[in-house]
């Protein structure tokens, strides 16, 4: 008994050969017992061709979705924001602080001129280095923070790229087992639909030498 359960199994992994090969053999087989002359596997051919052509058309529609890959509209419609976007921007205003100096030089006299007192100098030495020491410990502080962020971001973004990797092996195996029985039916189809549909007398005769 199982062997019989086994051979059902193997035939029905087999479908895409009954369907791909089977039903166009089949079709060769009945057309000219109901429908007299080449004509009908002229049409019949045709009509496979089509089929495998929408089928095959409709398996890559299937494995851009599985990949989640833009499709042509999508494609066109970012590109058109893209040049809107192009278009549509200003030119950065300049920094107020650049300005500010650039203001100040050119309004700011020399020091020598308006001071010439040693006590000056040595108090604006003395607070330029407590702006340099400021902007220093500020500049740690904001380094640490980004890095404390950077490593939160980095650790979900790793979390997402596991998640992501798993599911992009899951489609792999889908798009490479999965859909190769639809793809192998339809250029079945495509193949012998061409076959019926230009070799229709030359069929004909031979349905008449085999099975007439």
């Amino acid at each position: 008994m199982w062997r019989w359960v086994a051979l059902y199994a193997l035939l029905r992994q087999a479908w895409p050969a009954w369907i791909g090969i089977g039903i166009p053999v089949l079709g060769w087989c009945l057309l000219p017992v109901f429908f007299p002359g080449p004509k009908p596997i002229q049409y019949f051919g045709v009509v496979l061709e089509t089929l495998g052509v929408l089928g095959v058309a409709y398996e890559f529609i299937e494995v851009r979705e599985q990949l989640e890959t833009p499709g042509m509209m999508a494609i066109v419609r970012q590109w058109a924001a893209d040049l809107k976007r192009v278009f549509a921007q200003q030119p950065e205003p300049a920094d107020a602080d650049s300005i500010a100096s650039i203001n100040a030089a050119a309004h700011d006299e020399p020091a020598t001129e308006r001071r010439s007192s040693a006590d000056f100098w040595a108090i604006a030495q003395q607070i330029r280095a407590m702006v340099r020491m400021l902007d220093t410990v500020q500049q740690r502080i904001d380094t640490l923070q980004r890095l404390s962020k950077l490593e939160e971001r980095l650790s979900e973004e790793r979390k997402q790229a596991a998640h992501q990797l798993t599911r992009l092996a899951d489609q792999l195996h889908t798009v490479s087992l999965g859909n190769v029985g639809r793809e192998f039916v339809g250029a079945c189809l495509i193949v012998l639909g061409l076959i019926l549909a230009n070799l229709p007398d030359e069929l004909h005769t031979l349905w008449r030498v085999t099975l007439g």
